[in-house]
């Protein structure tokens, strides 16, 4: 997803996925399903180009698709886990009800392309040389319309990706764990692939954005696991076993956000760590 306006970059934004329009009443949200720590204080902070950081994290407030609509709101927050890591939240309410990609509220962790510097020093790191790394998480959402909510990762050719082009970006890989509404990945089916026990479908689209390799994993007919250890190193092994990726290219940076067509919703990272290794 590329970067909010306070990455110093102006990017042609990739193609966002399709979608069939929905009428949805913004307003009726369904419940969280896995509660919200309500201990957690957030200052929520609204400005369209706001981050929030805490230890090696740090929270965008993205609404890189939102063109010229301005009958929207969104805003995040984040504070330090009582675990370890992170806590988060954002909320957003788009009433457009067309079908393009408005926002990706997220949670940066390494070298975002396009920023000047990495948010931990365990990132950029060659491919070929990462032995584990896992994402443990704890996630309340509540959500209507349409969107996801996935990881998203960023492949460089260099370890200091600091402009927002091709090069540095070589790849945009993103593993889908929940969707709602109708959305669709880009690109075109190229696999389908068990990992931890969950079917996916592999979407693979080429000249993306400014022209990098997107990829998708997005779940068949799963329920999300609103808190898990998610070992991330088999999905891109796969994808190195498939010459999708190459072993020298860098694991830039890992984000986790809800990519967002329509409606209102709220999501709170009750805790997020990420270990790299």
């Amino acid at each position: 997803i590329p970067p909010t306006a306070s990455a110093a970059q102006t990017a042609t934004p990739r193609p966002a996925a399709a979608a069939t329009p929905v009428t949805l009443p913004t307003a009726a949200t369904a419940p969280f399903v896995h509660p919200a720590d309500d201990t957690l204080r957030f200052n929520m902070l609204c400005d369209e180009s706001v981050t929030a950081a805490s230890g090696s994290y740090v929270v965008e407030n993205n609404v890189w698709g939102k063109a010229a609509l301005s009958d929207w709101s969104q805003c995040v927050g984040a504070t330090n886990s009582p675990r370890r890591g992170l806590a988060a939240r954002w909320t957003w309410d788009w009433k457009s009800q067309d079908n393009q990609v408005k926002a990706f509220p997220e949670v940066v962790f390494g070298h975002k392309p396009g920023t000047a510097r990495s948010t931990t020093p365990l990132l950029p790191r060659k491919l070929g040389e990462v032995r584990r790394v896992v994402m443990d998480y704890d996630i309340s959402t509540q959500r209507s319309g349409t969107g996801n909510l996935s990881v998203d990762i960023w492949l460089t050719d260099t370890p200091t990706p600091t402009t927002f082009a091709v090069p540095p970006i070589t790849h945009e890989v993103m593993i889908w764990l929940e969707i709602f509404g109708p959305m669709y990945a880009g690109g075109d089916q190229i696999d389908t692939v068990s990992i931890h026990g969950i079917p996916y479908r592999v979407y693979v689209g080429e000249k993306f954005g400014l022209g990098w390799r997107y990829i998708a994993f997005k779940p068949e007919n799963t329920p999300m696991q609103p808190v898990a250890q998610l070992d991330l190193l088999p999905y891109l092994l796969y994808l190195e076993t498939k010459g999708l990726v190459s072993p020298q290219s860098y694991l830039a940076n890992i984000n986790l956000g809800n990519e967002i067509i329509s409606g209102a919703g709220t999501t709170q990272i009750n805790h997020l760590a990420i270990e790299v290794e």
